[in-house]
């Protein structure tokens, strides 16, 4: 590994051009890059737009809106009122830029580069819209003069790749950046949108995508050769071999081909950080290539109160990562075997508590000794559909002959002089239960943990915190088993586990959130 990178993406949409009224100044155009200059973030990334159309000055491609800019349809009332703002903002900044003769990408750019970054773009490979909505901005012509070329078998009517037109599209739009912008780099984002094919027909096709990667490798080396500096192409895959293999990536011929260069694990519908994320089977794979692996620490910690949490509700329910979670999740990450790590969320604005953040996690020696939050994610009915799952919540058996239930938890922690404490949410659980947890297979003594219960009505939890010794607990994966052997006979509803988190901290340090020095017992 040449060296570790702390890559920062933005989306270009929520935390940028939907967020200034227009016009837009030129210090707002590149405040994304200024965010972060001076932390430990070594790359910036902007995504291009919507998917459909592109922010930034295409001439082969569309910008936002153009289609209705074209008809004449300058007035923005979007069938959902929540976008109407935010297109009218971008649809107004992009306009306030061009009719200066500015390009937003070059913007960014020549930031970057001021502030000693690399800066990437992010392509995306698919976007689901419906043709039909041919007065909603983040729309295209290509889309709405091509229903033919529209997946049938799969929901959001996304593009289907087994169309020449449709990869020659995205090829073109990628060789103008690659060519006419000073990028250092780019990605290939399949994870947005993770259909490509028909139902049944991905392994029949599953080449085009590869033959489309080559081609890319093939423009971004004559980039490189033209311009006379190295140009890193990789891609935005999904963390499991059974979820690239059902969108038709085979990424292992793109590794033994040489055509990416790094590999960005990552799940789009959930943003919830995941200690336990799977990427390890992708550093084994690229082992003694010179493909890197920079899997994507998300930036959300969710409430636990619901058994799924569904888009529409999820701002109810998540919470911004603290320090203490994204060390956990940072430490975890370099301990696994990460090249770098990849943050596509981030909280915003980002003020001091974000920038201590990002001046903390790209060096795992500033990680060590320093307090830490694991937590495993609830699942998200949103995220099933990719292929990857969380292991929570766990309704447990009850009876003595029961068997255990076990969540697995990745800690990167081995100091024997960290103070580590287990805490469960049991959603459910009264005080007549007689339950049995274990850490590891070894059983925890209830006399020791402290139990405090909550709520009324149908929302009874109580939250239980073991104290845990050092040789308790390993480096690595830690395996956490709960049971009920009883509770009162007329008691028929189940104890529920619904979250299963590891609070490690060391002596002279202080947590650092309010949130984090409750967790830890501490008194404010």
């Amino acid at each position: 590994m040449s060296k570790r990178r702390l890559i920062f993406y933005s989306d270009a949409r929520h935390t940028h051009i939907y967020a200034y009224d227009p016009p837009l100044r030129v210090e707002d155009a590149v405040a994304p890059v200024d965010d972060v200059a001076g932390t430990g973030v070594d790359t910036f990334v902007y995504g291009f737009g919507a998917g459909l159309t592109m922010y930034h000055n295409t001439k082969v491609g569309e910008t936002w809106a153009e289609h209705l800019i074209k008809a004449g349809k300058t007035t923005f009332r979007e069938p959902e009122i929540w976008n109407t703002f935010p297109f009218w903002r971008a649809y107004s900044n992009i306009k306030s830029l061009r009719d200066r003769g500015l390009d937003l990408l070059e913007l960014l750019t020549d930031r970057a580069h001021e502030k000693g970054l690399a800066m990437w773009g992010s392509i995306r490979t698919n976007h689901g819209q419906d043709p039909a909505f041919i007065d909603t901005a983040d729309n295209s012509t290509f889309k709405i003069e091509h229903p033919e070329l529209h997946l049938k078998t799969v929901p959001g009517q996304p593009f289907n790749w087994a169309y020449s037109e449709v990869r020659a599209e995205r090829l073109a739009l990628f060789e103008e950046a690659v060519t006419n912008y000073d990028l250092d780099g780019m990605e290939i984002d399949f994870v947005f949108s993770q259909y490509l094919f028909e139902r049944g027909e991905v392994e029949a096709n599953k080449h085009l995508v590869t033959e489309f990667m080559a081609d890319a490798r093939r423009i971004a080396d004559k980039a490189a050769a033209d311009k006379g500096k190295p140009f890193t192409l990789g891609a935005r895959v999904f963390p499991t071999p059974e979820s690239n293999a059902a969108t038709g990536l085979d990424i292992a011929d793109w590794i033994a081909d040489g055509l990416v260069d790094f590999l960005v694990p990552a799940v789009y519908g959930p943003i919830q950080m995941d200690v336990n994320l799977p990427f390890e089977w992708l550093v084994d794979l690229a082992a003694g290539t010179p493909c890197e692996v920079y899997p994507a620490l998300q930036d959300k910690v969710f409430s636990v109160h619901t058994s799924g949490i569904h888009q529409v509700d999820r701002r109810i329910y998540e919470h911004a990562a603290t320090p203490e979670h994204f060390r956990a999740g940072a430490a975890a990450y370099w301990a696994k075997g990460a090249d770098g790590i990849y943050l596509p969320w981030f909280d915003w604005p980002v003020d001091a508590n974000e920038k201590q953040i990002l001046s903390e996690i790209h060096d795992p020696d500033l990680l060590s000794e320093k307090p830490k939050h694991y937590w495993s994610p609830v699942r998200d009915v949103d995220g099933d559909y990719e292929g990857y799952s969380s292991q929570l919540p766990v309704t447990l058996q009850t009876g003595v002959e029961a068997s255990e239930q076990v969540v697995s938890l990745y800690l990167a922690d081995d100091s024997a002089r960290s103070d580590v404490r287990l805490r469960l949410k049991l959603t459910g659980s009264v005080a007549a239960d007689v339950m049995s947890v274990t850490l590891n297979g070894a059983e925890l003594d209830w006399k020791t943990s402290r139990v405090t219960r909550h709520g009324g009505g149908g929302d009874i939890f109580a939250w239980s915190d073991f104290p845990i010794e050092p040789d308790m607990f390993r480096r690595g994966v830690n395996e956490i088993g709960v049971a009920v052997l009883s509770r009162p006979e007329n008691l028929v509803a189940s104890v529920i586990l619904q979250s299963v988190e590891v609070l490690v901290d060391y002596p002279g340090n202080a947590a650092n959130t309010e949130f984090d020095r409750i967790s830890l017992g501490r008194r404010l």
